[in-house]
């Protein structure tokens, strides 16, 4: 189980930006390679803080969709 803060810009219901830290001993930078997809968007920090810019804002349910496949993708779920 990881313990990651998320807070999520969002405008008339668009996600522009979205930064990702933890204080635990957790490396973000495999979900940060996933969520760079120039040119629809860029991601990018340290091991423990960072974030992702939208170029193009989507829309709220269709971001978290993204960032969830990057921390699935990056981060498997191995069981308790």
């Amino acid at each position: 189980l990881y313990t990651i803060g998320i807070a999520i810009l969002v405008g008339d219901n668009r996600v522009s930006a979205a930064r990702l830290a933890t204080k635990q001993n957790i490396d973000l930078t495999p979900v940060f390679q996933r969520l760079h997809k120039p040119p629809l968007r860029t991601a990018g920090g340290r091991a423990n803080v960072g974030g992702v810019q939208f170029l193009t804002p989507l829309p709220l349910e269709e971001a978290l969709r993204v960032l969830s496949e990057a921390f699935s993708q990056a981060m498997p779920y191995r069981g308790a």
